[in-house]
């Protein structure tokens, strides 16, 4: 009988073949580490889509509505563009946090994807105009506001993130 990675394997000279015993060994996950290491990424991406939505928001020009115009914006509702900004935040498939009108139903955005594996974070604008000033149309061009706050902090992403994991994992107890 010789050793192997697999365990015990029994060779003769009678057999013309050799049978590899394996090891019983049952792997133990420490699902209380393995939790925190999710609640840690869900709340460093928490404060990341903060960071963006806040950027976003003061990027946006704040325009009013013109004065003979009040009775069209009672209509729809609608105030300013910057206020309607929103982010949330979906751990093992669930909201975990968000801000604004869309996330007290605790619905997720039309088409998002929100595995029960990830932590997916959204900032979005609910004005029905945001899409138009931030891609522009034929005869306006686009003024990025979403974009740029992205690209400004997706860099920092790490120093938002890793110090959340680390202080979840130290107060797991060994």
């Amino acid at each position: 009988m010789a050793k192997s990675a697999f365990g015990e394997v029994e060779a003769g000279s009678q057999t013309p073949f050799r049978t590899v015993t394996r090891r019983n060994v049952k792997i133990q996950y420490n699902y209380a580490a393995v939790n925190a290491l999710y609640a840690g990424v869900a709340d460093g991406v928490i404060e990341l889509c903060a960071t963006i939505r806040d950027e976003a928001s003061a990027t946006v020009r704040r325009e009013l509505w013109p004065a003979e115009d009040a009775a069209l914006r009672a209509k729809r509702g609608s105030g300013l563009m910057a206020d309607t900004a929103w982010s949330s935040c979906w751990a093992m498939g669930k909201l975990v946090s968000g801000t604004g009108e869309k996330m007290a139903s605790q619905n997720k955005p039309k088409g998002a994807k929100t595995p029960a594996d990830q932590v997916v974070g959204f900032v979005a604008f609910s004005s029905s105009l945001a899409h138009l000033k931030e891609l522009g149309t034929i005869k306006e061009p686009a003024r990025p506001f979403l974009l740029p706050a992205f690209e400004a902090h997706i860099q920092d992403a790490s120093k938002c993130v890793l110090p959340a994991i680390r202080k979840r994992i130290n107060a797991v107890p060994e």
